[in-house]
C-alpha cells in the first residue's frame, strides 16, 4: 500500500496508528511525508522512532547475483545504496535496472510473485526476505552503515496520546531522557508573511524562550495547493510559485504557559500555522562512522 493509503486507514479509523518514515539521517528527508501531514489534518504525530537498518539485496533462491538486470527498492532506498549499486553495473559491465516501488516490503513482494522475470532483485529487509520467501545474498549494502531512519507514528488527532506517550512500549530501546523522564518534541508547521526579516522574527520566538529548533523544513505552498486541501487563508498565498511552508521541529518547555505563548507569538508574524502534535522521541542519535567496504564487498 502507498504512504496515502496509509495515512487513509488512520483517518477512517481502520487502524489506530500508522508508522512511517519521515527522514535519512544519509539522504535526507522523505517530502511527500509533510505534504501527507497538510492534507489529512485529522492525523497527528504522537511519537517517533529512530532504528538503524540493514539494507539486504534479495533475490529468488534460484537465482544467482550475475543474473540479476534489475533492482526494485523505494526511490529513497535504491538512492541510499547507489554506492553498491553501482558497483554491480562494474562487475556486470552493464547498466543494472533501477525500479521504484512504494516501499522495501512491496519490492520483495513484487519479486516474489513475478514469474515473467526471474533474474530480478529487490533491496529489502531481512524480516521481508524471510516473510517473502527470498534469499539474500548481500546483507549492509547501504551507502553509509551507520545510518537511522525516522520514523513518525500517527494517529487521529482526536485520539488520546497518552496510549502511546514512550515509544519503548514499540520498540525495545534505551532513550536519552529530560527531567521528565521521556525526551520530547513538537511540530508545527507555519507560512510567513512574505517580508524583511519574516524568517528572524519566527526563529526569536523560539530563542527568546530558549526553545531549541531541532530542524526547520521548507515546501512549496504550490505543491500543498495541489492536495486540494488548503485554509480558506492559504489559497491566495498558495498561487504563487516560491512562496513557501515551513515544517518545523523544536523541543518544546517543561512549562506549557511558554509554549502558548511561542505559538501566540508565532500567530503575529504568521499567515496560518498548524500544530502536528507533541510527542515523545525514541530516536538512537547513532555516532556516524565511515564505511568499510572491504567488510561489504569482495573487491
Amino acid at each position: 500500500d502507498s504512504l496515502k493509503e496509509l495515512f487513509e486507514t488512520v483517518v477512517n479509523g481502520k487502524y489506530s496508528y500508522g508508522v512511517v518514515p519521515i527522514e535519512s539521517s544519509s539522504h535526507g528527508t522523505m517530502h511527500n511525508v509533510y505534504d501527507l501531514l497538510l492534507a489529512n489534518d485529522s492525523v497527528s504525530i504522537v511519537g517517533e522512532i529512530g532504528t538503524s537498518e540493514k539494507h539486504c539485496l534479495c533475490i529468488k533462491e534460484n537465482v544467482n547475483e550475475s543474473d540479476i538486470t534489475s533492482v526494485i527498492g523505494h526511490p529513497h532506498i535504491l538512492e541510499c545504496c547507489s554506492d553498491y549499486l553501482d558497483h554491480l553495473d562494474k562487475v556486470k559491465d552493464s547498466h543494472i535496472t533501477r525500479v521504484g516501488s512504494w516501499d522495501s516490503a512491496a519490492a520483495c513482494y513484487q519479486v516474489s510473485q513475478d514469474k515473467s522475470n526471474i533474474n530480478i532483485a529487490a533491496i529489502g529487509s531481512q524480516e521481508a526476505a524471510s516473510y517473502y520467501g527470498l534469499k539474500i545474498i548481500k546483507s549492509g549494502i547501504g551507502n553509509d552503515q551507520n545510518a537511522e531512519t525516522r520514523y513518525i507514528i500517527l494517529a487521529r488527532s482526536n485520539k488520546l496520546t497518552k496510549t502511546i506517550v514512550d515509544p519503548i512500549d514499540i520498540v525495545n530501546r534505551n532513550l536519552s531522557r529530560d527531567s521528565s523522564g521521556i525526551s520530547k518534541k513538537s511540530s508545527l508547521v507555519i507560512a510567513l508573511r512574505n517580508t524583511t526579516g519574516a524568517i528572524f522574527k519566527m526563529s526569536s520566538c523560539f530563542a527568546l524562550r530558549d526553545i531549541n529548533i531541532v530542524k526547520i523544513e521548507s515546501r512549496p505552498a504550490t505543491t500543498a495547493m495541489k492536495l486540494n486541501y488548503l485554509p480558506t487563508e492559504l489559497l491566495p498565498y498558495s498561487h504563487k510559485h516560491w512562496n513557501l511552508l515551513f515544517y518545523i521541529d523544536y523541543e518544546p518547555s517543561s512549562n506549557n504557559d511558554i509554549n502558548g505563548a511561542l505559538l501566540d507569538n508565532l500567530r503575529e508574524y504568521s499567515i496560518w500555522i498548524r500544530e502536528l502534535g507533541s510527542y515523545a522521541s525514541g530516536l538512537q542519535h547513532i555516532e556516524a562512522k565511515p564505511t568499510n567496504w572491504n567488510q561489504i564487498i569482495d573487491l
